[in-house]
Protein backbone atom coordinates (compact mmCIF):
# COMPACT_ATOMS: atom_id res chain seq x y z
CA UNK A 1 0.00 0.00 0.00
CA UNK A 2 1.26 3.41 -0.83
CA UNK A 3 0.12 6.94 -0.39
CA UNK A 4 0.61 9.85 -3.02
CA UNK A 5 2.14 13.32 -1.88
CA UNK A 6 2.95 16.52 -3.54
CA UNK A 7 5.73 18.35 -2.35
CA UNK A 8 5.36 21.75 -0.90
CA UNK A 9 8.46 22.96 -1.80
CA UNK A 10 8.03 22.03 -5.36
CA UNK A 11 5.00 23.94 -5.46
CA UNK A 12 6.34 27.24 -3.73
CA UNK A 13 9.53 26.72 -6.38
CA UNK A 14 6.33 26.22 -9.21
CA UNK A 15 8.03 22.37 -10.11
CA UNK A 16 5.89 19.87 -10.79
CA UNK A 17 6.26 16.88 -8.51
CA UNK A 18 3.92 13.94 -7.25
CA UNK A 19 5.59 10.70 -5.30
CA UNK A 20 4.38 8.28 -3.47
CA UNK A 21 5.43 6.48 0.14
CA UNK A 22 4.86 3.13 1.32
CA UNK A 23 3.08 2.68 4.18
CA UNK A 24 5.09 0.67 6.27
CA UNK A 25 5.73 0.80 9.94
CA UNK A 26 8.16 3.35 9.54
CA UNK A 27 5.33 5.16 7.82
CA UNK A 28 3.95 6.31 11.46
CA UNK A 29 6.88 7.09 13.09
CA UNK A 30 7.08 10.77 11.17
CA UNK A 31 9.97 9.32 8.35
CA UNK A 32 12.05 11.65 6.74
CA UNK A 33 10.93 11.47 2.39
CA UNK A 34 12.08 12.84 -0.13
CA UNK A 35 10.41 13.75 -2.90
CA UNK A 36 11.19 13.16 -6.80
CA UNK A 37 13.24 16.41 -7.01
CA UNK A 38 15.59 15.69 -3.74
CA UNK A 39 13.48 17.89 -1.60
CA UNK A 40 13.51 15.69 1.70
CA UNK A 41 11.17 16.74 4.66
CA UNK A 42 9.67 15.28 7.95
CA UNK A 43 6.52 13.29 7.00
CA UNK A 44 4.25 13.99 10.12
CA UNK A 45 1.35 11.57 9.53
CA UNK A 46 -1.14 11.77 12.44
CA UNK A 47 -3.49 9.32 10.56
CA UNK A 48 -4.34 6.44 13.07
CA UNK A 49 -3.03 2.73 12.37
CA UNK A 50 -6.43 1.60 12.35
CA UNK A 51 -7.68 3.48 9.54
CA UNK A 52 -5.44 2.14 7.80
CA UNK A 53 -5.85 -1.25 8.46
CA UNK A 54 -9.74 -1.24 8.25
CA UNK A 55 -9.95 1.07 5.05
CA UNK A 56 -7.62 -2.28 3.59
CA UNK A 57 -9.79 -4.68 5.30
CA UNK A 58 -12.80 -2.41 3.02
CA UNK A 59 -10.83 -2.92 -0.39
CA UNK A 60 -9.82 -6.75 0.28
CA UNK A 61 -13.64 -7.47 0.68
CA UNK A 62 -14.48 -5.24 -2.57
CA UNK A 63 -11.91 -7.68 -4.23
CA UNK A 64 -13.43 -10.45 -3.10
CA UNK A 65 -10.70 -11.37 -0.73
CA UNK A 66 -12.21 -12.36 2.54
CA UNK A 67 -9.01 -13.54 3.88
CA UNK A 68 -6.97 -10.39 3.65
CA UNK A 69 -10.36 -8.59 4.74
CA UNK A 70 -10.81 -11.15 7.83
CA UNK A 71 -7.07 -10.42 8.80
CA UNK A 72 -7.44 -6.66 8.54
CA UNK A 73 -10.26 -6.17 10.30
CA UNK A 74 -9.06 -8.31 13.20
CA UNK A 75 -5.63 -6.70 13.07
CA UNK A 76 -7.62 -3.03 12.80
CA UNK A 77 -9.80 -4.63 16.24
CA UNK A 78 -6.75 -5.17 18.31
CA UNK A 79 -4.89 -2.00 17.00
CA UNK A 80 -8.05 0.16 18.15
CA UNK A 81 -7.61 -1.39 22.07
CA UNK A 82 -4.40 -0.45 21.95
CA UNK A 83 -4.93 2.86 21.03
CA UNK A 84 -7.33 3.60 23.08
CA UNK A 85 -5.23 2.49 25.74
CA UNK A 86 -2.44 4.89 25.02
CA UNK A 87 -4.88 7.58 24.74
CA UNK A 88 -5.98 7.16 27.90
CA UNK A 89 -2.71 6.76 29.53
CA UNK A 90 -1.73 10.05 27.73
CA UNK A 91 -4.66 11.61 29.22
CA UNK A 92 -3.62 11.02 33.14
CA UNK A 93 -0.26 11.06 32.59
CA UNK A 94 0.56 13.92 30.00
CA UNK A 95 4.00 12.44 29.17
CA UNK A 96 3.79 10.47 25.39
CA UNK A 97 7.29 9.52 26.77
CA UNK A 98 6.37 7.53 29.69
CA UNK A 99 3.00 6.35 27.40
CA UNK A 100 5.45 4.70 24.55
CA UNK A 101 7.74 2.96 26.99
CA UNK A 102 4.17 1.66 29.08
CA UNK A 103 2.87 0.24 25.72
CA UNK A 104 6.62 -1.55 24.99
CA UNK A 105 5.49 -3.01 28.11
CA UNK A 106 2.26 -4.58 27.33
CA UNK A 107 2.45 -4.75 23.54
CA UNK A 108 1.20 -8.01 23.69
CA UNK A 109 -2.56 -8.79 22.94
CA UNK A 110 -3.30 -10.18 25.91
CA UNK A 111 -1.95 -7.26 27.85
CA UNK A 112 -3.65 -5.17 25.70
CA UNK A 113 -7.15 -6.52 26.51
CA UNK A 114 -6.44 -6.88 29.78
CA UNK A 115 -5.38 -3.13 30.22
CA UNK A 116 -8.25 -2.03 27.88
CA UNK A 117 -10.76 -4.08 29.72
CA UNK A 118 -9.67 -2.54 33.21
CA UNK A 119 -9.53 1.24 31.48
CA UNK A 120 -13.39 0.68 29.74
CA UNK A 121 -14.45 -0.58 33.82
CA UNK A 122 -12.69 2.76 35.30
CA UNK A 123 -14.49 4.56 32.76
CA UNK A 124 -17.59 3.40 31.87
CA UNK A 125 -18.90 1.54 35.34
CA UNK A 126 -19.26 -1.72 33.71
CA UNK A 127 -17.46 -4.81 32.50
CA UNK A 128 -16.41 -4.64 28.67
CA UNK A 129 -18.16 -8.42 27.57
CA UNK A 130 -15.49 -8.70 24.31
CA UNK A 131 -18.17 -10.07 22.02
CA UNK A 132 -15.53 -9.79 19.19
CA UNK A 133 -12.97 -12.14 21.16
CA UNK A 134 -15.46 -14.29 22.00
CA UNK A 135 -17.50 -14.80 18.37
CA UNK A 136 -15.10 -13.83 16.17
CA UNK A 137 -11.42 -14.83 17.41
CA UNK A 138 -11.77 -18.54 16.00
CA UNK A 139 -12.06 -17.81 12.34
CA UNK A 140 -9.02 -14.93 12.71
CA UNK A 141 -7.21 -17.87 13.86
CA UNK A 142 -8.54 -20.37 11.58
CA UNK A 143 -7.71 -17.94 8.57
CA UNK A 144 -4.25 -17.10 10.16
CA UNK A 145 -2.86 -20.62 10.96
CA UNK A 146 -5.02 -23.62 9.21
CA UNK A 147 -5.14 -21.43 5.82
CA UNK A 148 -9.14 -21.32 6.19
CA UNK A 149 -11.15 -19.47 3.51
CA UNK A 150 -13.58 -17.74 4.62
CA UNK A 151 -16.99 -16.98 3.21
CA UNK A 152 -18.00 -13.34 1.73
CA UNK A 153 -21.00 -13.86 4.41
CA UNK A 154 -18.60 -14.36 7.32
CA UNK A 155 -16.27 -11.52 6.05
CA UNK A 156 -19.24 -9.30 6.30
CA UNK A 157 -20.82 -10.25 9.81
CA UNK A 158 -17.45 -9.95 11.03
CA UNK A 159 -16.63 -6.49 9.64
CA UNK A 160 -20.08 -5.26 10.62
CA UNK A 161 -19.90 -6.53 14.59
CA UNK A 162 -15.89 -5.13 14.97
CA UNK A 163 -16.98 -1.77 13.24
CA UNK A 164 -20.10 -1.55 15.22
CA UNK A 165 -18.69 -2.47 18.65
CA UNK A 166 -15.98 0.33 18.30
CA UNK A 167 -18.29 3.28 17.25
CA UNK A 168 -20.62 2.22 20.41
CA UNK A 169 -17.32 2.56 22.65
CA UNK A 170 -16.67 6.02 20.81
CA UNK A 171 -20.21 6.80 21.03
CA UNK A 172 -20.27 5.96 24.76
CA UNK A 173 -16.41 7.89 25.34
CA UNK A 174 -18.22 11.22 23.95
CA UNK A 175 -21.26 11.13 25.98
CA UNK A 176 -19.42 10.23 29.19
CA UNK A 177 -17.38 13.95 28.45
CA UNK A 178 -20.75 15.46 27.51
CA UNK A 179 -22.21 14.06 30.87
CA UNK A 180 -19.06 15.13 32.74
CA UNK A 181 -19.00 18.45 31.14
CA UNK A 182 -15.07 18.23 29.63
CA UNK A 183 -13.62 17.87 26.39
CA UNK A 184 -13.14 14.56 25.46
CA UNK A 185 -9.22 13.63 25.02
CA UNK A 186 -9.49 11.17 22.08
CA UNK A 187 -7.73 8.74 19.54
CA UNK A 188 -7.44 11.45 17.20
CA UNK A 189 -6.17 13.61 19.98
CA UNK A 190 -3.65 11.31 20.76
CA UNK A 191 -2.30 10.47 17.47
CA UNK A 192 -1.41 14.06 16.75
CA UNK A 193 0.54 14.61 19.93
CA UNK A 194 2.06 11.43 19.37
CA UNK A 195 3.26 12.87 15.48
CA UNK A 196 4.70 15.70 17.01
CA UNK A 197 6.70 13.45 19.70
CA UNK A 198 8.42 11.95 17.06
CA UNK A 199 8.96 14.87 15.22
CA UNK A 200 10.64 16.72 18.16
CA UNK A 201 12.50 13.21 18.67
CA UNK A 202 13.96 14.08 15.25
CA UNK A 203 14.91 17.84 16.36
CA UNK A 204 11.58 19.80 14.53
CA UNK A 205 9.35 21.73 16.81
CA UNK A 206 5.76 21.55 15.83
CA UNK A 207 4.21 24.78 14.39
CA UNK A 208 7.66 26.48 14.12
CA UNK A 209 9.54 23.92 11.11
CA UNK A 210 9.64 25.67 7.52
CA UNK A 211 7.87 23.13 4.70
CA UNK A 212 11.65 22.32 4.16
CA UNK A 213 12.03 20.96 7.29
CA UNK A 214 8.19 19.68 7.72
CA UNK A 215 4.92 18.90 6.11
CA UNK A 216 1.95 17.12 8.47
CA UNK A 217 -0.23 14.90 6.79
CA UNK A 218 -3.66 13.40 8.01
CA UNK A 219 -6.20 11.10 5.57
CA UNK A 220 -8.34 10.31 9.06
CA UNK A 221 -12.38 11.30 8.04
CA UNK A 222 -12.84 10.48 12.22
CA UNK A 223 -15.01 7.88 11.11
CA UNK A 224 -13.51 4.76 13.38
CA UNK A 225 -11.91 7.77 16.06
CA UNK A 226 -13.58 9.24 19.52
CA UNK A 227 -13.49 11.94 18.02
CA UNK A 228 -16.53 11.41 15.47
CA UNK A 229 -19.83 12.51 17.08
CA UNK A 230 -22.45 10.22 15.04
CA UNK A 231 -25.89 10.79 15.75
CA UNK A 232 -26.58 7.13 15.74
CA UNK A 233 -24.31 4.14 14.98
CA UNK A 234 -25.01 2.32 11.78
CA UNK A 235 -26.97 -0.37 11.86
CA UNK A 236 -24.38 -2.48 9.04
CA UNK A 237 -21.29 -0.50 8.93
CA UNK A 238 -19.38 -1.90 6.99
CA UNK A 239 -21.61 -3.35 4.57
CA UNK A 240 -22.33 0.42 4.04
CA UNK A 241 -18.45 1.02 3.40
CA UNK A 242 -18.31 -1.86 1.27
CA UNK A 243 -21.06 -0.79 -0.99
CA UNK A 244 -19.52 2.81 -1.80
CA UNK A 245 -17.85 3.18 -5.18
Amino acid sequence: MKESFFCSICIEEGLKDHFEVEVNENFFESPEVECSNGHKFILANSTPKFDYLFTMAVEAYKKANYSQSVLMLYSGYECYLKDFVATYLMSQLKDMDTVEKTLKEINRSERINGAFVSIYAILFKEVYKNEIEKKHSTIRNKVFHAGYFPSEEECMKMGNAVLSVIMEINKKYIDLGKASGWTAYDLLNYNLDRTIYHCEKKGVKWGVGSPDQVQSFSSNKGIFSSGAILPEVPTDPFKILTSKV
